[in-house]
């Protein structure tokens, strides 16, 4: 056996430039020309072999050349014949290359690797269509070309100026508009049984990896696209139940900060109510596991959301007050950040367990640094104003 059959050479050097020449990236037209050549030179070898009696029956170049501009004129005309007798229309992967489209109960899919092609001969027809004047061929090419690329500015405006003459009605291109937002977007109640089942999914993968950091991210990104009683619902129902069986996913109640913090833009006249019943569900949970920190967080969390809503007293006027907690609306009704933070002083030294003397304290800090803070900021205005 010879030891050197597997060895690779390099290649002579006179064969670098047609091998990089081969390599290099062509244009369509180049790539046709390429194809046309490779053609010619194996049928004059198949007529060679033909003369002299060799039967030749493997298909070579001929049979893997790709489509040349005749037969992507000819898949252009096929897919605006079979878009008219569609609902809707999707882009698809197709095994066989040859293949270019599939047509079923109404539905067409487009190969994928079919696309450039359409794309690029609807454009040449169209423009050509439009240097003429011709209505039918504006009409067949924009709608092609649009339901391969909806982004083409010209076609959309092509086809409303035909509509301003009156050649086809506005009924035809919302029904053409609608087919083509199949292609491109999920509009209606497609969306929202995507987001419904995006939610399902989210929810089964916290079941099953506790503390899924990556999905509940991924589930505000959802919620960041619902309305607002949806929005509610999640806060009220979804992850209170969830965090109610799961009081040491730091995750979990994080996403449910987020979705409160949500809410409350929404809706900031109800800021005093939502808080006040968020507080209360929290509180329940920090009596009966007082040493979680997972909700002592979400505590800090909620306590620096309040701040903007409350107004500023001085902490000597906490001397006056005589708040007991479990009248949390009626301490935030009194919209003073001091009297809220008092409250939460004392909920914090009641429960005695480390996490909760260490709320304790970063409210007292907090409260402290966000006075200072207002404080200079309204030296600061009151300098502007003299010095203006």
């Amino acid at each position: 056996m010879f030891i050197g059959a597997n060895r690779t050479f390099r290649p002579i050097p006179y064969r670098k430039l047609a091998i990089r020449e081969h390599n290099a990236p062509k244009t369509f037209e180049q790539q046709e020309a390429n194809n046309a050549r490779l053609l010619a030179k194996e049928s004059i070898k198949r007529n060679k072999l033909k003369a002299l009696g060799i039967e030749y029956d493997f298909e070579g170049y001929a049979g893997t050349a790709p489509a040349k501009s005749s037969h992507a004129r000819s898949s252009k005309a096929h897919c605006d014949d079979r878009s008219r007798r569609s609902d809707e229309i999707g882009v698809v992967h197709l095994d066989d290359e040859h293949e270019a489209f599939v047509l079923a109960d109404h539905k067409l899919g487009i190969a994928m690797a079919k696309i450039p092609a359409i794309h690029r001969q609807a454009k040449e027809m169209f423009f050509r269509a439009k240097d003429l004047n011709d209505v039918p061929g504006i009409l067949n090419a924009t709608r092609c070309m649009l339901l391969v690329c909806a982004d083409f500015y010209t076609a959309w405006n092509a086809r409303k100026t035909l509509i301003s003459n009156g050649v086809f009605s506005e009924e035809v291109e919302m029904k053409f508009t609608r087919l083509v937002y199949t292609s491109h977007t999920f509009v209606g109640d497609e969306l929202a049984t995507l987001l419904a089942h995006e939610l399902l999914l989210c929810a089964k993968l916290c079941e099953e990896h506790p503390r899924n950091y990556f999905a509940w991210s991924y589930r505000y990104c959802i919620c960041s696209k619902l309305s607002l009683p949806s929005l509610v619902a999640e806060l009220h129902d979804t992850t209170r139940e969830w965090c109610d069986r799961h009081v040491s996913d730091h995750s979990a109640w994080n996403h449910r900060h987020l979705v409160l913090v949500l809410v409350l833009s929404q809706v900031p006249t109800s800021a005093t109510t939502l808080v006040a019943d968020e507080l209360a569900f929290v509180t329940r949970l920090q009596r009966l596991y007082p040493d979680r920190d997972a909700l002592w967080c979400h505590r800090r969390a909620i306590l620096q959301t309040m701040a903007p809503y409350l107004s500023n007293r001085s902490i000597s006027s906490w001397e006056d007050l005589d708040a007991e907690y479990g009248g949390t609306a009626a301490v935030l009704d009194d919209h003073s950040i001091d009297a809220f933070v008092r409250v939460e002083v004392q909920f914090g030294s009641e429960v005695g367990s480390v996490p909760a003397l260490r709320y304790a304290v970063f409210a007292l800090e907090w409260v402290c640094m966000y006075v200072c803070m207002l404080f200079c900021i309204v030296e600061w205005k009151s300098y502007m104003r003299v010095e203006s």
